[in-house]
């Protein structure tokens, strides 16, 4: 089974994430779901341990919040439309490895067009996170 990568903005995502994470934990067993929070340790590259568990092909659960997509870049624009965006990073490393990503939309959040995403990125399907 492949494992399941939670993705998401920790600026307004973590509570979601969390619950998320505890319940697939429960669910499907700790050792099946990638959070950076519980995966990462210390010594080691944030960003490289990220890209390694993108690429066993995980299905990767991304959560729709509002600083998702909202959030500005200190040089400007969205940050998400920044190389340095780490979720940007991550969609995109997920897309060529060719994991599954499923949108997972909080509370209120309605599914953004595909041109909202970073360049190249996109999601297949409408799901509701209640």
């Amino acid at each position: 089974m492949n494992r399941i990568f939670i993705s998401y903005r920790a600026s307004d995502g973590k509570k979601d994430a969390d619950r998320l994470c505890a319940d697939l934990s429960r669910l499907y067993g700790a050792d099946q779901v990638f959070f950076d929070k519980q995966d990462l340790r210390g010594g080691l590259s944030w960003r490289t341990a990220i890209m390694a568990a993108l690429g066993t092909q995980p299905v990767v659960l991304l959560l729709i919040t509002p600083d998702l997509l909202g959030m500005k870049h200190p040089d400007g624009g969205r940050r998400i439309d920044h190389e340095d965006d780490p979720i940007r990073g991550e969609l995109l490393t997920a897309q060529k490895h060719g994991a599954l990503i499923v949108p997972l939309l909080t509370e209120g959040m309605p599914m953004p067009a595909a041109a909202e995403l970073a360049e190249g990125a996109s999601v297949p399907a409408r799901v509701s996170m209640r």
